[in-house]
This record gives C-alpha cells, structure tokens and sequence, in this order.
C-alpha cells in the first residue's frame, strides 16, 4: 500500500502569528540581556547572567505552547513540570523587564525635570533682569560718560571737622551717578542675553510619559482619582506583561489556527489508499469515504481516500495488532500533525477501537478484539 501525503500549507493567519511569536521573543531576550548584563560585576560575570538571562526568556516563550500540548496529550506530569516553569521564568522574565522599562521611564522623568527646573532658572533671571532693566532711567553710553567724566574738573568743597578742616574735590555727581545707571544697564542686559541663549539651547521641556499624563488627565475628568505617577507604574506593567508573554500568546494563537487549518483539511482530502474489507468500528467513529481521487497521470491507478481513522485501523491488522512508535511518527507515516493523531488515538480508545499503553520507546497501540471484527 502506497501512502498519499497530501501536505497541510500553514494558513497567512498561522505564519503571522508565529513571525509576531518571533519579534516578541526578540524583545523579550533583547531586555533580559541588557537586565542580565548588567547584573554582573565584570565582563565574565556579565557574559554569564546574560546568557542566562536569555536562555530564561527562550524557556519562558516555549512554556505556553509546550503546556498546552501537554494537556491536550493528558499528560500531567509533564504539564506540572512546564507549569512550574512557566511560572518561575515568568517572574524572573517579568522582573527583569520591569527592572529595565521602570528605569527608563524614570530616566525620562527625571530628565523632563531637570529640564523644566533649567529653564524656570535662566527664564527668572531674565524676568529679573528685565523688570529691574525698566526701572533705570535713561543714560547715555558708558564709554560717552567715561569720556565726560575723565575730562570734567572736580568739584571742590571744605569739610570743616572737630579741630580739623579738610578739602575735598571730586567728579561732578549728575556725571557720575549717570556713569553708575549705565554700567549697571550694561550688566543687566548682559544677563538677559546670557539667559535667552540658556533659554534658546535647553528648548521645552519634552514631555515625559505622556501617555501616563494622558491617561490620568481623562480618568480625572471621569471622576476617577489617579495621578500620572501611579498611571505610569501600570502601564509599564502592562508594557512588560506584552512584551514577556506575547511571544508565548502568539505562538498559542498560531498553535490554535494551524490545528484548525489540518483538521478542516484532513476531513476533506484524508491521506491514505483505502482497502476492501469490514471493520467493527462503533458508530461515534468516522467511517470510511469512498470519494476518489483524480488520476495525476495518465494510466496511474485509481487512488481512493480514506479518514485517519480507518488508515490507523488497517495499519494495526496489517502489523499483527500491535505498534510502538511515537506519535510524531505515526503522525508522519499517515501524514499528519503528531497533535491530530493525538486525537484520533484519544478517539478510537474512547471508543474502545483501541487500547494504549505509554513505554519509554513510545506509545503502545493495541487494536482490541471489536476492532479486529
């Protein structure tokens, strides 16, 4: 008997889903590196929790699919033991990407601060500056006033003291206290253009988590109390929980739409020669389907095909009643996925077709007295 494979194409929802398990767990290993990187003390150390660290968020990213599979195989054990892994890499993941995402957000707060704390300074010395400015009274230039008050001729007046009496000359005072406000106007719009060019370099502030501001500023007009800073701390649980998990949820998802596309296909086309005979086979199991196939070739023998099911029934009387092999390659050798011969196997045994032990070599496939009819 010749097997027809008839190949199952992964649909463009499967493959998208996977490429998105591939971008996340790219994310996710990207931030545990940087987290493990910098946990060590020294290059070698460093090398180290970075690999580790890796290697956690690859764990992590395979425990989802790898649980799922476990359980629909009812194999218990080793689901409890993906659970646990699955539950400690995921604090370790999760921890580490909050580690990364809270520092960052803090960076960019602390940077808005500083920025705005910049920019209030240099804009108060200008403001200072400028009001002072708009007192002083009009002056000629300093280098005019310097000039006049070199050239004019003091000012003599006596001082007479107790038992004393002295003469004192100096410049005219109008000159001088003229001189001293246009000094000054010159200090301060010294300071105003030191300030605008502060002003100039530093730029506005960038607004820092901007969501985190978004979101408080509507919930506060909804009534709700909640500041940006505690908004901000759950959205970057939320950003690390996308990040870590998403690469287990997409390939969870694309699991699910890939056993979907099989199924639909193998109840249509099947994968095998159907062969003459009678089987006791119970009426909750699919029977054969007499549907043929057109020839590929001129003059090729007429191909016919047949469920699962039945191409499993045949292959254990033709085989003595008895296989051991594992359920991939039981799934090769009819053509399908291991997860759809799981099912068909967990079928036929409730239907008492069959009879199945688990050995280390694999699964053992007995065909029962009814099925052998």
């Amino acid at each position: 008997m010749t097997i027809v494979p008839t190949g199952t194409p992964s649909s463009w929802q499967e493959r998208t889903c996977y490429a998105a398990a591939a971008l996340f767990s790219l994310a996710s290993g990207g931030t545990n590196f940087i987290y493990g990187w910098t946990k060590g003390t020294d290059t070698a150390s460093s090398l180290v929790w970075a690999s580790v660290s890796v290697g956690v968020s690859i764990i992590f990213a395979l425990s989802w699919p790898a649980f799922i599979v476990s359980l629909d195989r009812r194999q218990w054990a080793r689901a409890l033991m993906v659970l646990v892994a699955l539950v400690v890499t995921g604090i370790y993941s999760v921890s580490a990407a909050l580690g990364s995402a809270m520092g960052g957000r803090a960076n960019a707060a602390a940077t808005e601060t500083a920025t705005t704390g910049a920019r209030q300074k240099s804009q108060a010395a200008y403001d200072a500056a400028q009001a002072e400015l708009g007192t002083l009274k009009p002056s000629r230039s300093v280098a005019e006033l310097e000039a006049l008050v070199e050239a004019a001729k003091p000012q003599c007046r006596i001082l007479v003291l107790t038992g004393s009496r002295t003469t004192v000359c100096t410049k005219p005072a109008a000159l001088t206290a003229e001189l001293g406000r246009a000094k000054r106007r010159a200090e301060l719009e010294a300071r105003m253009a030191t300030a605008s060019a502060e002003l100039a370099k530093t730029g506005p502030a960038r607004i820092a988590n901007s969501d985190a501001v978004a979101l408080a500023a509507y919930l506060q007009g909804l009534g709700i109390d909640a500041t940006a800073d505690r908004i901000n701390k759950l959205l970057v649980l939320l950003a690390v929980l996308v990040i870590e998990c998403g690469g287990g949820l997409a390939l969870a998802v694309g699991m699910a739409l890939g056993q979907g596309q099989t199924g639909r296909r193998e109840e249509t086309q099947g994968t095998q020669q159907v062969t003459q005979g009678t089987m006791g086979v119970p009426s909750g199991v699919t029977l054969v389907q007499q549907l043929p196939l057109p020839q590929a070739f001129p003059g090729a023998p007429q191909r016919f095909t047949e469920t699962v099911e039945a191409a499993l029934v045949r292959m254990l009387r033709e085989r003595g009643g008895q296989i051991v092999a594992g359920q991939r390659t039981l799934g090769r050798t009819l053509g399908v996925s291991a997860t759809h011969i799981n099912r068909v196997l967990a079928k036929l045994s409730e239907a008492g077709v069959i009879s199945l032990d688990a050995t280390r070599r694999g699964s053992v496939v007995r065909l029962n007295v009814a099925g052998t009819a």
